[in-house]
């Protein structure tokens, strides 16, 4: 006798999400946009962290430390992005796990470079990508010329800076708003993106973090922690609202902070204020990180137009040029975005599996005086008459809010939830519906986050990927 599937279980395909990761990297380089993959949506599982390391994503991205140390535990090798501005009780482990960070305030700034300075000249262990990178190897006999020019100081030769290893940001860099861009469409005919024009750096050349500078100061800091100053266009979560602090700030960082490197600057929008992402947002961002430009006499490595709210821009070709990096994440694992068409993307890489313990006809209005829930709450029902109901072993404990399940089977209508029960209509298909049975459900961003955090529901990877 077969032994039943132990239930409830959270399936993924490793196939199906690889084949995501692929199609969204395709189209986004095709565009001259480099993907900073965000895995905290699913916990940071390793073996779907993986997938994004092995389809090329530019970064791995977490909000949460705990799971960039998880992600460096695992043998990944791809840099980290630390994408909730760090607290000050953090900044150690910022240093040691992330590559580059999310910041938009000074006091976080100071301390972090007074952090990096210190594990830097104790040369304390890094992890990860970094192993390679210690002090010794990298204060060689030779001195680097500094990789970030201050305003008004003249830059080295190209020929100068390639015989000491370090990229020619000027050469190569993104354009800024002011100068002409090849036509996206001219890049789409030659069937590849722009690098050069886009600003778009390879891994092995133009990572600031991995270049040696030397500050005013005459210190050599071998390593520097890379920053994204983050902007506020009107979301009004995280950023800068003042332009000109942004600026300030920028500006400040090159000439005072020796042990960050200024990456570029960056926006969110849709997640609080639900702004949306349009060409004219990312108009705004772009000549902002002209003035920046300006400011600081080079051209930054980064401007991040955002996350998956940002996308369907890049698939209706609307994205203007000089935007060279998207945060996206939801996007990819579950196959789709609120205004993206999606069509060449899977939407069932996470299947949640529950069992139905109890089916009966009953009221569909509770009987007696009512009052609030377990959770509170004071719900409204709706009388239809008796109705079959079905019970599923899993419940708000779980997965959240019982409306971000999604039954597969047509008919079937999620009423409610407890803290371990799901309550289930199935009057349309009560004839299909016995205990035992394994129902299907699809997720949304919310029910994953929950599901992978979890330990009463069971993890199961099938579908090798290729």
């Amino acid at each position: 006798m077969q032994k039943k599937e132990t239930c409830p279980v959270l399936e993924i395909s490793l196939a199906r999400l690889e084949h995501n990761l692929r199609e969204l990297l395709k189209r986004c380089s095709a565009s001259g946009i480099q993907v900073a993959g965000v895995v905290k949506g699913f916990t940071a599982l390793p073996e779907m962290v993986k997938l994004y390391e092995t389809c090329g994503c530019r970064y791995i991205a977490s909000s949460r430390i705990e799971q960039l140390d998880h992600i460096r535990n695992a043998g990944i090798k791809t840099p980290l992005m630390l994408l909730r501005v760090p607290m000050l009780s953090e900044l150690e482990e910022v240093i040691r796990l992330a590559d580059i960070s999310l910041q938009s305030e000074r006091e976080v700034l100071r301390a972090l470079n007074e952090t990096a300075k210190r594990i830097f000249a104790g040369n304390e262990t890094l992890s990860g990508s970094r192993l390679d990178e210690n002090l010794n190897h990298l204060m060689e006999t030779r001195r680097f010329p500094s990789g970030v020019q201050s305003a008004g100081t003249s830059d080295p030769s190209r020929a100068d800076r390639q015989s000491a290893g370090i990229s020619d940001l000027s050469g190569s860099g993104r354009q800024s708003a002011g100068t002409s861009d090849p036509s996206r469409a001219d890049r789409q005919s030659a069937g590849t993106s722009d690098l050069s024009g886009s600003g778009r750096q390879s891994a092995e050349t133009s990572d600031l973090s991995r270049a040696g500078g030397q500050s005013s100061s005459g210190l050599l800091t071998p390593r520097r922690h890379q920053v994204i100053l983050m902007a506020d266009l009107g979301d009004l979560r995280e950023g800068f609202w003042d332009r000109q602090e942004l600026i300030d700030t920028a500006l400040w960082i090159e000439r005072e902070l020796p042990c960050l490197a200024l990456a570029g600057i960056g926006t969110n929008l849709t997640c609080y204020g639900s702004v949306k992402a349009t060409p004219e947002k990312m108009q705004e961002l772009l000549s902002l990180a002209g003035e920046v430009e300006a400011a600081i006499g080079r051209k930054l490595e980064y401007v991040c137009g955002g996350a998956s709210s940002s996308l369907h821009m890049v698939l209706e070709n609307t994205m203007p040029a000089g935007i060279n990096l998207l945060r996206l994440g939801e996007s990819i694992p579950l196959g789709h975005f609120l205004g993206c068409e999606m069509n060449f993307m899977y939407r069932n890489v996470l299947t949640l599996k529950a069992e139905i313990i109890e089916v009966k006809d009953k009221p569909s209005f509770p009987i007696g005086e009512l009052t609030a829930d377990a959770f509170g709450r004071v719900q409204t029902y709706t009388d239809r008459g008796i109705r079959r109901r079905a019970l599923a072993a899993i419940g708000r404990a779980d997965y959240g809010d019982p409306s971000d399940l999604k039954p597969r089977m047509k008919g079937i209508e999620v009423v409610g939830a407890s803290s371990d029960h799901t309550i289930l209509d199935v009057e349309a298909v009560k004839d299909q519906i016995r205990v035992g049975n394994i129902l299907e459900f699809d997720l949304t961003y919310a029910s994953m986050v929950y599901l992978t955090n979890t330990e009463s529901v069971r993890i199961k990877f099938v579908g090798e990927p290729e």
